[in-house]
């Protein structure tokens, strides 16, 4: 979550590529996403990486749920 000037910064699609496969990480990616107000961007690694509510610690599973019924815009998922 660091500013693109910021000399760690990394792109949300290279952290994403890094956490392949890696079901537990990807998810709480989904909830810092979410938090931060960048639903388009939770939803899309949340459709990509194809998790399910279940991937998700049960204190989450809400913001999954909320995903999984969000109408998902590519155009918006920068």
């Amino acid at each position: 979550m660091k500013k693109p000037n910021h000399e760690d910064y990394m792109p949300i699609n290279r952290v994403e590529e890094l956490f392949r496969g890696l079901t537990d990480e990807l998810a709480y990616i989904v909830v810092c996403l979410n938090s931060k107000g960048r639903t388009q961007e939770a939803a899309g690694i949340y459709i990509r990486n194809k998790l399910k509510v279940q991937d998700f610690p049960a204190k989450n599973q809400g913001v999954a749920k909320n995903i999984d019924n969000l109408k998902y815009k590519p155009e918006k998922d920068y």
